[in-house]
């Protein structure tokens, strides 16, 4: 009996404690306890009590970000860098903005916050800076831009090599459009240029064999036969014209997934921790 008496009596000060810490203490007890998602919620209801206070806001969109819920923690970090004074601070938590939206995939908007960084912040964060720069730059395919901002940042190993790998990628990309173009004036030729022979092989002979007979109906005069042969080939023919076109466009998504990786490499090699 003594010991349920006790039982009862150490879970009701434990309840009594927790209802009087506040909601900002609760949540950083759930987050080092490694529920994060608790914590969160413990935040957003520290946010509603006092809509004033940075810090319950920061700490929402920190925990929030570290969830993976990127959208989601700029909602609270732009509100705790609306709220806050300090203007390093500021700072600091606008980069975390940036930071988030290129984690998100939105590479305008984080190239945006970069450029409306100060230069102290700037000077600050250099490495990471740069880092998401070069990122920035090779998911929306400028890698000549990319490889100036790789050569001008202080940490340079290996830039060279870099360099010539990225060009000799670059250089084997073709435009769709063109791809097309080659094949319409020559079956087959836009899909060799785009690297696939097997199907450049299989458009020249077949749309060279529908030219050949197109060919010789017009010169042995026989107009009926050709427009008949014209009206049932066409769709072959414009069908290996456009198939250039999307092997050209699966082949520039190859190589810029290998431009990638290859930049990859290089940061991995000059930024630790990245």
């Amino acid at each position: 009996m003594k010991f349920n008496f006790l039982s009862v009596l150490i879970f009701s000060i434990s309840l009594i404690l927790s209802a009087a810490q506040s909601p900002a203490q609760t949540a950083e007890r759930l987050y080092k306890a490694g529920a994060l998602e608790q914590a969160v919620t413990e935040y957003l209801r520290a946010t509603m009590m006092d809509q004033e206070n940075p810090g319950n806001f920061l700490r929402a969109g920190e925990i929030l970000r570290e969830l993976g819920k990127f959208q989601d923690s700029n909602t609270y970090l732009e509100r705790a860098m609306f709220l806050e004074n300090e203007r390093t601070q500021r700072e600091e938590i606008r980069l975390m903005i940036g930071s988030n939206h290129l984690l998100a995939g939105n590479y305008v908007a984080a190239e945006l916050v970069i450029e409306r960084l100060s230069n102290e912040t700037v000077e600050r964060h250099c490495e990471m800076i740069n880092v998401m720069r070069i990122l920035i730059l090779i998911s929306t395919n400028r890698e000549k831009e990319a490889l100036e901002t790789a050569a001008s940042a202080e940490k340079r190993a290996g830039i060279k090599a870099l360099s010539g790998e990225v060009m000799k990628l670059s250089r084997s990309k073709i435009s769709p459009s063109k791809a097309t173009f080659m094949s319409t004036i020559l079956p087959g030729s836009g899909q060799l240029r785009a690297g696939d022979h097997k199907n450049a092989a299989k458009a020249l002979l077949l749309n060279g064999t529908i030219f050949y007979i197109w060919g010789s109906l017009l010169i042995d005069q026989n107009f009926t036969d050709f427009f008949y042969y014209l009206i049932t080939f066409k769709r072959y023919y414009n069908g290996q014209r456009e198939k250039a076109g999307i092997i050209a466009q699966k082949r520039n998504e190859e190589l810029n997934s290998m431009i990638r990786s290859a930049f990859m490499e290089y940061l991995k090699r000059n930024y630790q921790g990245l």
